[in-house]
């Protein structure tokens, strides 16, 4: 993994591939390892693997953790789950293949590892609170049989095309609020991922306006933030040019979070070494507090594309 992971920032840095070839990758390898490791235990035919949140929409980074959620024909299957999450988060002198959060699952942390499909059905249609049948908008099956995957992908369609017009954008504001408090290091220098304008602000509005849509046109409902931004627009649901405007946000702010990332850093600090390096990685023609200026102005866009008064 790590030789991998080397290997394609290595080709990211050279140009070879760009950011959204790289996430492909990255998160092709975390496919790869996981459909290695469930295949080990034996009786894992009835269980699917769901990768949630950048996992499910093909955006993984280095460094990223795997969201996952498992799912199966029935509740025999929490041993084989319990097996592939020992075997990816036990340290080694190595350290740990990946850090997990299973904690999208129906319930949380207090529901059971594993769910049959009539249960998880029953809980997103019938149960799941508001944020949950948004984060549903990411589940993907990564592993499991083929009928077992189908089936998972119908019973995700239902779900949203009952349930996602009765999502409000108040309580969509209100789960990225709650994030934004517990996990922001605004204070800190420029947040890209959590702060506001950042990351996080135009994959919640996307995730808004596939919910909005997803009874009337279930295409926009992909896992992929750059391909629902087009979807949504090809549907009427944005207009073109608002959303090539947040494409070229997010794009622009995802890379800087991937050189964030490779520096072990998460925000954009004023005087830092990291942001002596960004503008040339960047291939900005500026002074670092140019480049400063130029991510404020990005961030104020997308605050004024999606509508939102907070203050930059």
């Amino acid at each position: 993994k790590r030789f991998e992971e080397f290997r394609i920032g290595l080709f990211y840095l050279m140009e070879v591939i760009d950011l959204r070839v790289m996430m492909r990758f990255i998160t092709g390898l975390a496919e790869a390892i996981l459909d290695l490791v469930v295949q080990g235990p034996a009786g894992s035919a009835g269980l699917i693997v769901v990768g949630m949140g950048k996992f499910g929409g093909r955006e993984l980074t280095f460094g990223s953790d795997l969201d996952l959620m498992f799912v199966a024909e029935d509740d025999k299957a929490a041993r084989v789950a319990e097996q592939v999450l020992k075997i990816l988060t036990t340290y080694t002198d190595r350290g740990q293949v990946y850090a997990i959060d299973v904690r999208l699952r129906p319930d949380g942390s207090k529901g059971t590892l594993v769910k049959d499909m009539d249960g998880f059905g029953n809980y997103y249609l019938n149960s799941a609170q508001d944020w949950e049948v948004q984060a549903l908008l990411k589940a993907r099956p990564i592993t499991g049989s083929r009928s077992l995957r189908e089936a998972f992908m119908k019973l995700r369609g239902e779900v949203l095309s009952r349930r996602g017009e009765g999502v409000s954008l108040e309580a969509i504001k209100g789960m990225r609020k709650r994030i934004v408090s517990e996990v922001s290091a605004e204070g800190e220098g420029i947040d890209v991922k959590f702060g506001p304008g950042g990351i996080g602000d135009i994959e919640f509005y996307t995730q808004w306006l596939q919910l909005r849509h997803a009874g009337r046109q279930p295409s926009v409902t992909v896992q992929n933030t750059s391909t629902a931004l087009k979807r949504l627009a090809g549907v009427g649901a944005i207009g073109g040019a608002e959303s090539e405007r947040l494409l070229k946000a997010y794009r622009y702010l995802r890379t800087v979070e991937t050189l964030l990332r490779l520096n072990e850093e998460n925000v954009v600090k004023a005087g830092s070494e990291t942001l002596r390096l960004l503008p040339g990685l960047m291939r900005f023609e500026g002074e670092e507090g140019e480049f400063l200026d130029y991510i404020e102005r990005i961030r104020r866009g997308v605050l004024k594309i999606i509508g939102d008064q907070r203050e930059l």
